[in-house]
């Protein structure tokens, strides 16, 4: 019998950006399942909760003007990046234009789809790559104790 290599599907998730009449305008194919993105996501996510809580500090503490601007600045710099990681820079760049440049309304509109399908998604594709990877192993040591 002959040893069998697959192929495994693709696991992707669409995103479609709809004007204010309904149209679809554009679609976005995110791929989930690239190697090495969970832990580059993991990353990036991070860095947005530390800049969020950045902004609420600044302005808890009533911050002068050019800390704000320099917190909201990080903030919106950390959402850009997420975006860039997880959609690629051309679609990061179609969905900010969608939304006329507003870093703020994407990622409100964005951030819940990101942080609630997507996320979740390629972080269970990722488990089970790491479970196959596992199991190959076994074989190879249960096949070389022979």
């Amino acid at each position: 019998m002959a040893y069998q290599m697959r192929q495994n599907k693709s696991a992707t998730e669409e995103l479609e950006l709809v004007d204010e009449n309904g149209k679809v305008v554009r679609t976005i194919l995110i791929q989930l399942d690239r190697a090495g993105i969970v832990q580059d996501i993991n990353r990036k996510v991070i860095d947005l909760i530390h800049a969020d809580a950045a902004v609420k500090a600044a302005s808890a503490a009533k911050k002068e003007p050019e800390q704000m601007a320099e917190a909201y600045k990080n903030l919106e710099s950390a959402a850009l990046t997420i975006m860039r990681v997880i959609f690629g820079d051309e679609d990061a760049q179609a969905i900010l234009d969608f939304y006329g440049g507003n870093v703020f309304e994407m990622m409100n509109e964005v951030t819940p789809f990101l942080m609630q399908v997507v996320i979740p998604k390629m972080r269970e594709i990722a488990k089970e790559a790491k479970k196959n990877k596992m199991r190959l192993y076994d074989r190879k040591r249960s096949f070389l104790a022979r």
